[in-house]
């Protein structure tokens, strides 16, 4: 289960089965939502409790909204469905939720630690499954296609700028920007941050 000293839940889940998934996922869902109190000798779950109580303590409200969330994302990691996603387009409807990790850490996870936490689930283990690519043609392929939705978005921002009908406004700016910043920030962290680089 989780040690002591673990704090990062994604790490802890790579390492587990679908059985131990759930029965940890059960566990931190209850700590994030108030329902339980956190083990303090387990940094994740007192972190975690102290951090939903601060927050509830501001804005109750926001505070379980962003508890809910954070329930979502931890069910999606934790999914079944993860295994048997065979396709890139029920990968990409469920990439809606969670949005994963790079490629070569969890190729280096699976291989390290074969158990069911571990399964790669990326865009390009799919579609070198569906169509028998190397795993290097299909992350070229990831790559234009993702420079491609880059270039749409911004299309139809600029599209929906220049028609007057569609009137434009300043929350819709901001809407366009964000995602933008979004994909791109989500990428750079990915390639950046330290433990994504092991």
């Amino acid at each position: 289960m989780v040690g002591r000293g673990d704090i990062r839940s994604s790490d802890q889940l790579e390492k587990m089965s679908f059985e131990q998934m759930h029965s940890y996922r059960e566990r931190v869902m209850r700590i994030a939502l108030g329902a339980m109190s956190p083990d303090k000798h387990v940094c994740l779950e007192w972190m975690l409790h102290d951090t939903f109580q601060s927050m509830r303590n501001i804005d109750e409200g926001l505070a379980g909204d962003a508890a809910q969330g954070f329930c979502q994302l931890l069910q999606a990691q934790t999914s079944q469905e993860r295994s048997s996603i065979q396709t890139l387009g029920s990968y990409l409807k469920f990439r809606e939720i969670d949005a994963g990790k790079p490629w070569e850490r969890e190729w280096k996870m699976h291989q390290e630690n074969p158990t069911d936490g571990s399964r790669p689930l990326s865009a390009i283990y799919i579609l070198a499954n569906e169509t028998g690519l190397p795993f290097t043609a299909c992350k070229r392929l990831m790559y234009s296609y993702c420079r491609e939705l880059e270039l749409i978005i911004k299309h139809t921002g600029d599209e929906l700028q220049a028609d007057s009908v569609s009137k434009w406004t300043p929350e819709m700016d901001m809407y366009f920007k964000g995602v933008e910043s979004f994909m791109r920030g989500n990428e750079l962290w990915s390639q950046w941050t330290p433990r994504y680089r092991q």
